[in-house]
């Protein structure tokens, strides 16, 4: 997905929905379940913003773009991409105008609440969409809240 959207940028699209069309019309769906996570990165992220904003306040594709920041920032901290990788994931989120940072900050007791109620949860563990590698996701279950804490800070989460 992200050479799609940065193919998107390369050819100067102006059209976030065309570039997303495009970047999922790329995603090999023989692997549904591959394709479901290529396409999931950033949701459960994406999806505790607009319940603790309150939904309107952010588009889906708003919420779910801060998502994918975050979802690339911990697949950093877990070393699977290098920050010029993330630099990449933030310049594709900016091309298109949306945010890479929450519009307000957002406390991070609530964010915690709303991720419990995300459909991936397994057993009480968060589980997350993570890259592998840039195009490559996979699904980490294993994720020490202190760093999924250190990622909401980076894009505005507060006590």
């Amino acid at each position: 997905i992200h050479d799609a959207l940065q193919s998107q940028i390369d050819a100067a699209s102006p059209a976030p929905a065309a570039a997303t069309t495009s970047a999922a019309a790329r995603v090999d769906v023989s692997n549904v379940y591959g394709a479901w996570r290529a396409v999931g990165e950033g949701h459960t992220f994406g999806h505790a913003i607009e319940n603790v904003a309150g939904y309107g306040e952010y588009l889906h594709g708003e919420a779910i773009a801060v998502g994918f920041v975050a979802a690339a920032r911990l697949s950093a901290d877990f070393g699977y991409i290098e920050q010029s990788d993330v630099d990449r994931v933030v310049k594709v989120v900016k091309a298109h105008k949306l945010p890479d940072q929450l519009k307000s900050p957002l406390k991070l007791d609530a964010l915690f609440s709303a991720m419990q109620k995300d459909k991936k949860v397994r057993s009480g563990k968060l589980r997350f969409v993570v890259l592998e590698s840039i195009g490559r996701a996979i699904t980490k279950d294993d994720v020490p809240l202190e760093k999924v804490e250190e990622v909401w800070r980076t894009v505005g989460g507060i006590d």
